[in-house]
């Protein structure tokens, strides 16, 4: 045929910008529609790789040779086939880069052409590849079009190692497809150690059931942030070894003090009511803290940082767990002298309304979302009228029942210290509610404690 000829011969003039198409990585030049250029998505300078213009379609004797087929989108319809144009499996890689990679995001399994700009920055340290594509039409062929995403680290002291210079991602894929396939194509085991990041606010993309492209900013900027998290442990295992530890430690004192306080007359003193009262009361809430982790509460992320259950478990086995333990049992504290036993029934009564009220509220959040699922409903009832986290409420107090049955100053540090965390998770949940559902949801003024927090 004369057209093969010419562009077998080199003849027919390039239009367009280069790409890079085929398994023997020969760049196909194109236009959109009638020989105009494509439009240019993105601010990002181009950079033009060097092309060896008399090699036609040689292979290349080194990697750094490029050698370009002369071949236009209007001519595409009537040519046929050539072993490096595969219409199922046309890619668009770009030159592979340290620590960097593109994922082509394909709303059509058969796009023939594509035109794309890309260029390697360096910015406060962090290593991109920008690149932005859009497939041209023909009459021949229904092209849709397709987006680059490009993957930056967030930081390269945490950079995801052998990263590829590029593969397929379906254009109905969720943050936890992309999670999986660059786990899979990085050697990582647990693609729960892949983080990605808003390349706008720099937060993390938490839901993980959300569609990739359904996010605004990376959407936008057709970019995400991506670094390597380190080792990850599961939610579920990190609240029951932070739970366990309270409960070991508040038995392991108790057997172990006529040796613990033995100068202070602990081995002729048997422990009073109220300190078994107060040690039945802790226990009880932190086995039934374990139980909801292990059969209620359905976790929105996978895992968290392993080296972040150590920052976790001080609080709990620090303070509730050694501080309130070693203070509680003491023979000389006030829960040792106590002997109003209506204080005792007042702490109790608030102790287990408010346990009754903090598992209510926690069976009921666990009902608006399915298993496995992230969604989000608007919650109502169970004190969510009054506040944002009516379980912070209760949980709050039932240590303050805690605190009225012991007369325990360490129950109040510890408390204290727990109600300002949960008030600063609390915030955050009615700022989401607010951001997710805007006037369908009832704002609130105050998020744990009606008139104070």
């Amino acid at each position: 045929m004369p057209f093969w000829d010419d562009v077998l011969s080199g003849a027919i003039p390039v239009v367009g910008r280069w790409i890079w198409a085929g398994q023997r990585g020969a760049p196909l030049v194109v236009t959109c529609g009638n020989g105009a250029k494509p439009p240019r998505l993105g601010g990002a300078r181009q950079a033009q790789p060097q092309a060896n213009p008399d090699s036609n379609f040689a292979q290349p004797k080194k990697s750094s040779e490029y050698h370009r087929g002369k071949l236009t989108l209007s001519q595409l319809a009537e040519a046929p086939k050539v072993p490096w144009l595969d219409a199922g499996k046309l890619q668009v890689p770009c030159r592979p880069q340290r620590n960097a990679a593109r994922f082509c995001i394909l709303n059509n399994a058969n796009p023939y052409a594509a035109q794309q700009q890309w260029r390697r920055r360096r910015s406060d340290s962090r290593t991109a590849v920008r690149a932005r594509a859009c497939l041209a039409t023909s009459t021949a062929y229904d092209l849709a079009c397709a987006q680059l995403l490009t993957e930056k680290l967030a930081a390269p002291k945490q950079p995801v190692k052998r990263l590829p210079a590029s593969v397929e991602l379906p254009a109905e894929a969720t943050v936890e497809d992309l999670k999986k396939l660059i786990a899979q194509t990085s050697k990582i085991g647990d693609y729960n150690r892949i983080g990605l990041f808003d390349p706008s606010t720099r937060k993390t993309l938490k839901n993980r059931k959300a569609r990739v492209f359904d996010e605004q900013n990376v959407a936008a900027a057709g970019e995400v942030l991506v670094k390597d998290l380190g080792p990850q442990i599961a939610w579920r295992t990190v609240f029951l070894i932070e739970y366990l530890g309270p409960i070991l430690i508040h038995v392991l004192v108790v057997a172990a003090r006529p040796y613990i306080y033995r100068d202070a007359g602990a081995t002729a003193e048997a422990m009073s009511f109220t300190q078994w009262l107060s040690f039945g009361m802790i226990v009880a809430h932190f086995v039934k803290r374990e139980l909801e982790t292990l059969f209620v509460h359905k976790f929105s992320a996978n895992t968290m940082p392993v080296f972040n259950i150590f920052k976790n478990s001080v609080f709990y086995w620090a303070l509730s767990g050694l501080l309130c333990a070693l203070s509680i049992y003491h023979p000389r504290s006030l829960a040792a002298r106590a002997d109003l036993p209506v204080i005792d029934a007042v702490g109790t009564a608030l102790y287990l309304f408010a346990e009754m009220g903090n598992a209510t509220v926690h069976l009921y959040l666990s009902s608006l979302r399915s298993p496995g699922g992230t969604e989000r409903q608007i919650p109502s009832g169970y004190g969510f009228g009054l506040v944002t986290c009516p379980n912070y409420m209760f949980e709050i107090l039932a240590w303050v029942g805690i605190i009225v049955a012991s007369r325990d100053w360490a129950v109040a540090v510890f408390i204290s210290v727990g109600a300002a965390q949960m008030y600063t998770w609390a915030r955050g949940k009615e700022s989401a509610y607010r951001k997710e559902f805007g006037d369908k949801y009832k704002k609130k003024r105050y998020v744990i404690l009606p008139g104070l927090l």
